[in-house]
């Protein structure tokens, strides 16, 4: 723009100095400096007419090709400006959308522990890659600007509001899940180890008794009976560890406390004790999942508001793009519902008692 400026002046000056100095060389070569019949005067007066055209138009130009740059330069701050809200627009409609399944995950998460209380779940979610990049990864200032100047409105910081919440939550309920299956885990190796530790027992007893060592029919009839039951129970599934501690663990810790424990030999007290380890074990894998599952209930309930602000917030911008983009907008979320099923289920058994 200055090396512009400086051929304008540059052609200006020469302009109005040429006629000038054409004519002063002119005169001064012929010697015509006195007795002139008007023609020079004349001559300067057509000259300088023509320097002012010259001038003008230049003027002319310079003006019209400041204002044409200032335009194209206005017309592609625009269309760069219109690209980020698109894009925009696209980052928080699919964060929308991820929002709506995250929220129907979680409350479904809920209720499959309501059916089996043993068992933590998967979060079935969507990618989050969009909510991560709003959140993270986008110069948002330039984005806000973008905004006001074409939206015209305040939207904008609240969403960011809502969509900040949004991610905190998710991340949140991504650590305390993962934290939570490791110890689910860990108890449950720990529960197998203690049932597998509490079968050997029972089978060297059993085997004890055929050598004649223990002579207590009855005891010895609770003892088979009951690994019987646990055997079958792991055929059928080898992690039902609840119904391994109702119908294995549980009789013989109910048969030790029901009878008179000089009546038992040492080696079923021996098994009574292990089982009675066994039993608080369910119980605590339980409370444990309880208090995930809960916590993820109410995150849940805490989205849902926030969501429905985000909705709201989102119009402004989803309305302007849809007129500025009608052939590329982005199609609005589709909320994909999750069916939830209340109450708590009871299983049947197929295991007698």
């Amino acid at each position: 723009m200055a090396t512009l400026r400086s051929i304008f002046w540059l052609n200006i000056a020469l302009n109005v100095a040429y006629p000038f100095l054409f004519n002063f060389d002119f005169v001064f070569k012929s010697g015509e400096f006195y007795g002139d019949d008007g023609s020079f005067w004349g001559n300067l007066t057509v000259e300088l007419l023509g320097a002012a055209l010259g001038a003008v138009v230049t003027v002319g130009l310079f003006v019209w090709a400041l204002w044409n740059g200032k335009n194209k330069e206005s017309e592609a701050k625009n269309d760069i400006e219109n690209e980020r809200l698109l894009y925009l627009h696209h980052l928080v409609s699919n964060s929308i959308m991820f929002t709506e399944h995250f929220r129907d995950s979680l409350n479904k998460f809920y209720f499959d522990f309501e059916k089996d209380q043993m068992i933590l779940s998967q979060l079935d979610q969507l990618p989050s890659n969009d909510l991560q990049r709003i959140t993270h990864n986008i110069d948002r200032e330039i984005h806000f600007h973008a905004y006001r100047i074409h939206v015209k409105r305040q939207g904008i910081l609240k969403f960011y509001g809502s969509l900040d919440y949004i991610e905190q939550v998710r991340t949140q309920i991504f650590d305390s899940l993962g934290k939570a299956k490791t110890h689910d885990f860990e108890r449950k190796l720990t529960l197998r180890e203690k049932f597998d530790e509490l079968t050997d027992h029972c089978r060297v007893y059993l085997q004890n008794y055929k050598l004649g060592e223990i002579y207590k029919k009855k005891e010895r009839d609770k003892v088979n009976r009951h690994l019987r039951i646990h055997i079958k129970i792991t055929q059928i599934n080898p992690v039902d560890y609840e119904d391994m501690a109702i119908y294995f663990a549980k009789p013989l810790v109910a048969y030790y406390v029901g009878n008179d424990i000089k009546e038992l030999s040492p080696d079923f007290i021996e098994i009574a004790m292990l089982a009675s380890k066994i039993i608080k074990l369910p119980n605590e894998i339980k409370a444990n999942n309880r208090r995930v599952a809960e916590s993820f209930k109410s995150y849940a309930d805490d989205v849902s508001p926030v969501l429905e602000k985000l909705q709201e917030e989102f119009r402004d911008l989803d309305g302007y793009c849809n007129k500025m983009f009608p052939d590329q907008s982005c199609i609005p979320p589709v909320r994909r519902s999750v069916p939830l099923l209340c109450g708590v289920f009871r299983r049947e058994t197929p295991y007698s008692k």
